[in-house]
């Protein structure tokens, strides 16, 4: 079916090298979707991060909570090097993620249903650790030892929690 963006998504996945020509045929069919927007703007960061820069603004623009577009807004923006930036969008992304990362230190006081829920969202997303990682290391280079030791405490979600899949 020439009107299923599936074939085309597929394209993307096991031939990266289709991309523009994949992208063309989904916004086609769908128009500029969320989806089609984040594709042009991944598919850019690392070549020309001004560019993918537009494509993740014009992403906000239309969901500012829409939080896989602001981890890849923030893991490109990281990239380049420009912590004063990336501290920014990072903590754009903590507000909107759900708040489970703050739970670390009263995990135990939390009701069975919270607990759960923390171990699906660490579980299912292993690398939002990462979030924490990546801002202490903008935090010390921007010489903000208070801030980067706060961060720090989150980089490992499960320590000492004894948590259990």
């Amino acid at each position: 079916n020439p009107y299923s963006t599936f074939f085309y998504y597929e394209m993307i996945m096991l031939f990266p090298d289709s991309i523009p020509w994949a992208l063309d045929h989904i916004e086609a069919i769908e128009g500029r979707s969320m989806d089609v927007i984040a594709w042009h703007a991944n598919s850019r960061a690392k070549v020309n991060y001004a560019e993918a820069e537009t494509y993740y603004l014009e992403a906000l623009s239309l969901n500012p909570s829409y939080t896989p577009i602001l981890k890849a807004y923030a893991d490109a923006t990281y990239a380049t090097g420009d912590c004063e930036k990336a501290v920014g969008v990072f903590e754009d992304l903590l507000e909107v993620a759900p708040p489970y990362w703050k739970w670390k230190d009263d995990f135990e006081t939390r009701t069975p249903m919270q607990q759960k829920s923390y171990r699906i969202f660490y579980k299912n997303v292993p690398d939002f650790k990462w979030v924490f990682g990546r801002l202490r290391k903008c935090y010390t280079k921007l010489e903000n030892e208070e801030k980067a030791f706060y961060y720090s405490q989150y980089e490992e979600p499960f320590k000492g929690l004894n948590i259990q899949y």
